[in-house]
């Protein structure tokens, strides 16, 4: 058990204690206020910290309107026990994010943390970011290459899985050059550097997807959204307490249906599984063959925002393909060389890195059918897109079907906050798992 729950365990215990039956009101006083003011304070704080960095609706806004409107019902234990909820389930949820974020960052990893390199006096390991052009470096079975470079001695067979998807093992040797993010699978290479890592391929992609993080046009509408839809939904809750006080006299009631609704009014969690959501994204594409340079061509190419069709997107992509192929037919003597005229044209007009290298190292032949399944690989791409796009769709239902749930029990069997709060969490997780589920 994680050790920094512990207060929350001990702040349950008290509140469950004070909720038995013939406790003293002053003794169920004291029991619930600790938890409660320490509980409250903890969120409050929480919010704060976010409010001076000019995030003013964040979702630690809703866990004290909650807790308020829970105390204002009357109900000071069940108040204790939301702040108390709402606490653990921020730190659970942060903790089981930050473990998916480090499981999707390892993942994502194509260079080595040590190179290992000659000196004057042996071979020394340093740390990969340290390694410069003209360095020369030791590789075994089961390296990474650390930096792009040429062969000096040596031969072996390297995997560049990593990079390009799912392709065939190369056999290099002396003369030959090689590229980093590639496994040695077996022999032993001493190759020299032609840059430092921070400048190799790998290195170029693997920061494209760690890019994938930062907040992309369509996130940034969906945080407008639902930063209006909370105090939206807040307010829906605050007309419903003011019918239900009119209609029945029932104060207490009617605080409590209000306290409900305010639990059901976060939809920020949907942001913060997002980036997320994006860098997976990347990842299943490169795995796939499929190198996108930035999260705006995602957008571009595949149509992950949600709301707009990819067909259309996938079909001027194949025409330009085909343009190109004539273009290409007219200026070749035979086959081979249509397709590598057509190679060229397509590098001239979309200089990704991944294709750009991958005309350095294949042969001819493999240059062409390299570029013959650019098309398919675009497809591909656009097909990954579909996938997480149905991801984040199933993410949404989630999350409105959990909303439903807790306004149909709100009415049904007059649920407390602190049960709608339990079933909101779960929603959150379920997300969550959802996202990673295909790592």
């Amino acid at each position: 058990m994680n050790k920094k729950y512990i207060p929350h365990i001990i702040g349950l215990m008290l509140e469950l204690i004070a909720l038995i039956p013939g406790m003293p009101a002053f003794l169920r006083i004291i029991l619930a206020l600790l938890p409660l003011l320490f509980f409250s304070g903890d969120l409050a704080l929480s919010y704060l910290r976010r409010f001076s960095k000019k995030d003013y609706i964040n979702e630690y806004i809703g866990s004290l309107i909650t807790v308020f409107l829970t105390i204002l019902s009357g109900k000071l234990v069940h108040a204790a026990i939301c702040a108390t909820l709402f606490s653990a389930a921020f730190a659970i949820f942060k903790e089981a994010y930050s473990k998916a974020q480090k499981r999707v960052d390892e993942y994502c990893k194509i260079l080595p943390k040590k190179a290992s390199i000659f000196t004057p006096e042996r071979i020394k390991n340093i740390p990969v970011t340290h390694l410069k052009a003209g360095d020369t470096v030791a590789l075994k079975e089961g390296d990474i290459i650390p930096c792009d470079g040429y062969v000096l001695q040596g031969s072996a067979t390297v995997d560049y899985t990593n990079l390009f998807g799912s392709t065939e093992p190369m056999h290099i040797a002396a003369g030959t050059s090689c590229y980093s993010g590639g496994i040695v699978q077996d022999g032993a290479l001493t190759l020299k550097a032609s840059g430092d890592a921070v400048s190799s391929l790998a290195f170029v992609m693997e920061e494209k997807t760690r890019k994938a993080h930062r907040m992309s046009h369509t996130h940034d509408k969906l945080l407008g959204f639902s930063k209006l839809f909370q105090p939206a939904f807040t307010a829906f809750g605050f007309l419903l307490f003011v019918i239900f006080v009119i209609a029945s006299g029932k104060y207490g009631y009617s605080m409590n249906l209000f306290a409900v609704v305010s639990v059901a009014s976060s939809t920020l969690i949907i942001t913060k599984i997002l980036p997320l959501l994006y860098h997976v994204f990347l990842l299943n594409a490169r795995r796939n063959g499929v190198m996108f340079t930035s999260t705006e061509s995602i957008e571009k190419l595949a149509r992950i925002q949600t709301v707009t069709p990819c067909e259309g997107v996938l079909a001027e992509d194949l025409k330009k393909f085909e343009e190109i192929n004539v273009v290409a037919t007219r200026n070749g003597s035979d086959a081979i060389d249509a397709k590598l005229y057509r190679n060229k044209a397509l590098l001239e007009a979309d200089p990704s890195p991944a294709y750009k290298i991958a005309l350095g190292f294949f042969s001819k032949k493999a240059d062409a059918q390299v570029f013959d399944a650019k098309a398919k690989k675009a497809a591909k791409g656009v097909r990954i897109a579909k996938a997480m796009r149905g991801i984040f769709y199933e993410n949404l239902g989630i999350l409105v079907i959990a909303k439903l749930l807790i306004i149909a029990l709100m009415f049904f069997l007059k649920i407390t906050p602190a049960i709608a709060l339990i079933i909101e969490f779960a929603s959150w997780m379920i997300c969550l798992v959802n996202t990673t589920k295909k790592i």
